[in-house]
């Protein structure tokens, strides 16, 4: 009886090893893979920074590309209002010099009345 006990317990510590390594393994697989994951999760923390950053970039030169844009806009209002402004005046000046001709003409007329 007590070979076949002694048998058992030593199959058992056998298995009890033998499982105790494969739970070991297994730990060790675990470990390896989270260190593996915590490699990849810094590499896309990486990855989403260059994002971030090149979105900040393109933002900047959105914004700057807006300024410039509504720069040019008030530019050309300003020219616009320069030219309507430059229109008014050479009309009041196409209306001087009507009113000059006409002027000079009337005293034409009266210079060659006088003249006879």
């Amino acid at each position: 009886g007590f070979a076949v006990v002694a048998s058992e317990v030593k199959t058992l510590a056998t298995q009890t090893a033998a499982a105790t390594d494969d739970i070991a393994s297994q730990i060790g697989d675990i470990q390896r893979v989270a260190q593996e994951t915590i490699v990849m999760m810094k590499k896309v923390a990486s990855v989403v920074d260059a994002i971030n950053h090149a979105a900040a970039t393109v933002s900047a030169a959105l914004q700057d590309q807006t300024n410039a844009t509504t720069a040019v806009a008030s530019e050309i209002t300003a020219a616009s209002d320069l030219v309507s402004a430059i229109d008014h005046k050479m009309s009041a000046i196409a209306e001087s010099t009507q009113a000059i001709d006409k002027s000079i003409a009337e005293m034409r007329a009266i210079a060659e009345i006088q003249a006879r």
